[in-house]
């Protein structure tokens, strides 16, 4: 996360058949994917539906949080607010 939301220029390799959230969530794929998408409310919707457990939809919200534009977070705060409230303390 604190790569994604760096303003310096790109540091990754990206590693091939992975995602930036979910199941086949990678580092180098969550810092490029974030990055490209920081301005597109629909791809953080699709990347949310493909998180499945507590602690890839956490991810989820620390991402968009840190990473994506103000208007991006505002159109899905109903959706980071409902996903903050179901994270367990504990994960």
């Amino acid at each position: 996360m604190i790569g994604a939301a760096s303003p310096l220029g790109n540091g990754f390799t990206r590693a091939l058949g992975t995602e930036a959230l979910g199941s086949a969530g990678h580092p180098a794929t969550l810092i490029e994917q974030t990055r490209k998408n920081k301005a597109n409310a629909s791809w953080w919707r699709g990347r949310l539906a493909a998180c499945q457990d507590d602690l890839a939809r956490a991810e989820w919200a620390l991402a968009l949080w840190a990473v994506a534009d103000g208007q991006v977070i505002d159109e899905l705060f109903d959706e980071l607010t409902r996903v903050v409230d179901q994270i367990p303390f504990r994960l």
